[in-house]
């Protein structure tokens, strides 16, 4: 047999997360596996890189198959993508060689991803990206922004958040490195490690007529709702948030306490986005 991988953008925005379930066929695994099916004739299951959850989107996502047939790039992704809604799209098709790569797995092989979390810092957003985005005036943080606009006496003109980046550029640095992130995932299970590497987090304040955050974090592996997490806990340091009081100097604490209800709230999953996963052979 053939063994391929795939790589895939979609908008989550309609679906049910990624993960197949039989009594929900909206799923992104689901449709995805349907039309492979459907171009080689053949059950087609595919293993994902990971479990994006509902409403999470994907620039760069990646799963592996394997077929009977031998496949042409050109042919399978114009032929493929025309059975796929235009949300869902395959951008890559590439052959992995069994002999070289034997256990290759989109999921287990994979030594780096990176995801994005976008905060609008105004009251009402972009209108052309606010689905993608989490607004601070919604759960969990339902911010007024009369208390937090950078200038109280003109926020007709003003109407954003003033982040102390100071405070969340330390958070970041505190959370990078291998932790073991118990407090940072809804995942209660212990029987598995919850041990992961951050090798990188970056947060950049994008000015201009719609003034966003973006928070970006590669790491060998993220645990159940680790990214939408930490990106709480960045977020309530960089407001001085009253309801979490988290400061940056707190982090060692809680990371040490492995306690979920000591690290800061989970965002909504519209704001996060699977940029890309890296392989050792293969991008």
């Amino acid at each position: 047999m053939y063994h391929y991988l795939i790589t895939i953008t979609y908008d989550g925005t309609k679906y049910y997360g990624w993960q197949r379930l039989s009594n929900q066929p909206s799923t992104i695994q689901n449709i995805i596996e349907n039309a492979l099916s459907k171009f080689t004739s053949e059950k087609i299951k595919i293993n994902g890189s990971g479990r994006t959850d509902a409403g999470v989107s994907a620039l760069g996502q990646t799963a592996d198959f394997y077929s009977n047939i031998l496949l042409d790039e050109s042919t399978f992704l114009q032929n493929v993508n025309m059975m796929l809604p235009t949300d869902i799209q395959i951008l890559k098709l590439q052959y992995i060689n069994s002999r070289k790569y034997p256990d290759f797995h989109a999921r287990k092989s994979a030594i780096a991803k990176h995801y994005r979390y976008t905060v609008s810092l105004t009251e009402k957003g972009n209108p052309f990206t606010c689905r993608y985005e989490y607004h601070l005036k919604e759960t969990p943080l339902k911010l007024d922004f009369r208390n937090y606009c950078q200038d109280e006496s003109n926020y007709a003109s003003q109407p954003y958040m003033n982040l102390n980046m100071q405070e969340i550029d330390q958070c970041c640095q505190c959370l990078c490195g291998t932790h073991d992130f118990s407090a940072f995932t809804s995942d209660k299970s212990t029987d598995k490690s919850h041990v992961r590497t951050i090798s990188q987090i970056t947060c950049t304040l994008n000015d201009g007529l719609f003034p966003t955050l973006t928070m970006d974090f590669v790491g060998d592996g993220f645990l159940y709702n680790m990214v939408r997490i930490l990106a709480g806990t960045i977020l309530c340091c960089g407001l001085s948030q009253q309801k979490y009081s988290i400061i940056a100097s707190q982090i060692p604490d809680i990371l040490e306490s492995k306690e979920r209800k000591n690290a800061g709230p989970t965002l909504p999953s519209n704001g996060l986005m699977l940029v890309s996963v890296t392989y050792d052979h293969f991008s």
